[in-house]
């Protein structure tokens, strides 16, 4: 199964985890136009068997993550496996960073909702969403709102929404 990560109700990741326990023998292949730190995290946290991007991997490399696929193995792209070496040698990742619900809270934040607005999302006091959002600023060493929608959208972190929660991203 081909799964876009990047579409606007529901993402590759969610479908296959929610179809992974009744299609146990369907392998899935992850295809998106980002290529980064989330992009990465995605694919690992949602167990896919392979990753190709869109625009970064030509029809050569879909055909052999297809065939790999079908063959019972896995297949990640060049570029994704270059990304994931970033990604796993740099230290100031969102993922060693940041807990699951601060990463929600950034989401929400880098999508400029409000401390009410992300109250609201996911069901806590707006005094709580305001402790949230200044421990982050402490967390990640910014001054303002303004750099912490920066941190999230540099990080990806802007397409993560609470929704696509397996267990606890």
């Amino acid at each position: 199964m081909i799964l876009d990560l990047s579409l606007p109700d529901i993402d590759g990741t969610a479908v296959a985890i929610a179809v992974r326990p009744v299609l146990s023998r369907t392998r899935f292949l992850g295809f998106s136009m980002f290529n980064d730190h989330l992009t990465v995290w995605l694919v690992e946290w949602a167990e896919l068997d392979g990753f190709v991007g869109k625009f970064d991997d030509d029809a050569r490399t879909l055909k052999a993550a297809l065939a790999a696929l079908a063959a019972g193995r896995k297949f990640f792209s060049a570029r994704f496996l270059e990304a994931k070496q970033r990604f796993r040698r740099d230290r100031r990742s969102f993922d060693k960073r940041l807990s699951p619900r601060q990463r929600e809270v950034l989401s929400l934040i880098g999508n400029t909702c409000s401390d009410e607005e992300i109250a609201q999302v996911l069901k806590i006091a707006e005094q709580t969403a305001t402790t949230h959002r200044k421990a982050l600023m402490r967390r990640l060493d910014v001054h303002s709102t303004r750099e912490l929608i920066a941190y999230a959208v540099k990080s990806g972190l802007t397409r993560l929404m609470p929704s696509w929660r397996k267990s606890s991203p």
